[in-house]
């Protein structure tokens, strides 16, 4: 079955090559591709594998082809949740297929849960089962702190200050903090999410109702508010590959998506099963997204739809391990979702249909926690 499967693949790569020549591609340019497994032959569907800006995702046979790719030697990467990311070089030439083949292996990663509690100035980080708790805490950095988002392959956290209306960076330890807040561009900072593959930080102003964008270092800041579709706005997500955000409105109980840039928005909330959302997640190998309710009549709930809000669900496993839920998080890979409980100081996890909760609160590390990331090590 094996030997078959890449029997085919190496047929449809030379058939490809044979109509690139015959159609006169340019030979300052190439088309790299390969396979990508677990080092056991087993592919690995869903990887982003990226070539000087270039990328493809790995089909259910774990193959990728990156065309027009420029010729010399270019690094590589390769990304997927819960794997230790991939980063190699590879000297291309023009369309020489032997030359031009790339297979990666990828490894799985050691995944950690990290949070903020708002309520003593701290960040923290466990096992995902709640062990092993570390205060990675930078000193004289951390007020009031609310967002956190992981940039997992510099080994930088970026957490944002509501307090003095700032957002730092440090290493995943929790040295080297960096004040890196744009000027005039911040007004109580709630949610931060990072654009590796474009290495850009988008932000929520809860106090001024608008979202930004800017580099990593906090320099060229863009407001890509849609004005129209915004009002009071707390979670944020991004579908890179799909050039999307999503943000959650607490002000008008509604879910939005635009493009990137903010243009193009789209109300995709599900009827009557919003209300004052906080935190979305976006899981993207089964395109669901994931949400909390935190007032309201779906008070105290979790739900997750479809991407366009078709087929809406309750999974909120019960009352009694739900409290004023704040962040959430999704671990697809071990078919797990996460959540703050703001209202008792917990963290919580469960099957992404809400089945098996487990409190994996460890103890005097929490208090008041409200983002929480899952990410490798």
């Amino acid at each position: 079955m094996k030997l078959s499967a890449f029997l085919v693949f190496g047929i449809w790569i030379t058939i490809f090559l044979v109509s690139c020549e015959d159609s006169g591609v340019e030979m300052n340019k190439g088309t790299v591709y390969g396979l990508v497994d677990d080092g056991e032959r087993a592919p690995i569907e869903g990887v982003v594998v990226t070539i000087a800006s270039l990328s493809n995702t790995t089909d259910a046979n774990g193959r990728y082809i990156i065309q027009d790719v420029p010729i010399g030697l270019q690094t590589i990467t390769a990304v997927k949740d819960g794997y230790l990311v991939y980063r190699s070089t590879i000297k291309v030439l023009p369309w020489e297929p032997s030359e031009n083949t790339k297979d990666i292996v990828l490894k799985l990663a050691s995944v950690k849960i990290y949070w903020t509690n708002y309520d003593n100035n701290t960040i923290c980080k466990a096992n995902l089962d709640g062990s092993d708790p570390e205060n990675i805490t930078p000193a004289s950095s951390v007020n009031r702190p609310w967002a956190l988002a992981l940039d997992f392959e510099a080994k930088k956290m970026y957490w944002s200050n509501t307090q003095n209306n700032t957002i730092y960076r440090a290493n995943l330890d929790g040295s080297n903090p960096e004040n890196i807040t744009p000027a005039s561009s911040v007004s109580s900072p709630v949610y931060i999410r990072i654009d590796i593959n474009n290495k850009k930080m988008y932000w929520i102003n809860s106090n001024t109702s608008t979202i930004y964008r800017a580099n990593l270092d906090g320099t060229v800041p863009q407001n890509i508010t849609p004005v129209a579709s915004v009002s009071s706005p707390l979670g944020i997500e991004l579908d890179i590959n799909n050039n999307k955000m999503y943000w959650t409105n607490w002000g008008n109980h509604r879910i939005y998506r635009a493009n990137l840039d903010g243009t193009e928005p789209q109300n995709i909330t599900p009827a009557t099963y919003v209300n004052r959302p906080g935190s979305i997640a976006l899981d993207f190998t089964n395109q669901k997204m994931y949400w909390t309710n935190r007032e309201g009549d779906t008070s105290k709930s979790l739900y997750r739809a479809n991407w366009d809000a078709t087929n809406p669900q309750n999974v909120t496993p019960s009352s009694s391990v739900i409290n004023n839920p704040s962040g959430i998080a999704v671990d697809v890979y071990n078919n797990k979702m996460y959540w703050t409980n703001y209202g008792n100081s917990s963290l919580y996890r469960a099957n992404l249909d809400g089945t098996n909760p487990q409190n994996i609160t460890p103890a005097t590390f929490v208090s008041g926690p409200e983002v929480i990331v899952i990410a490798p090590e």
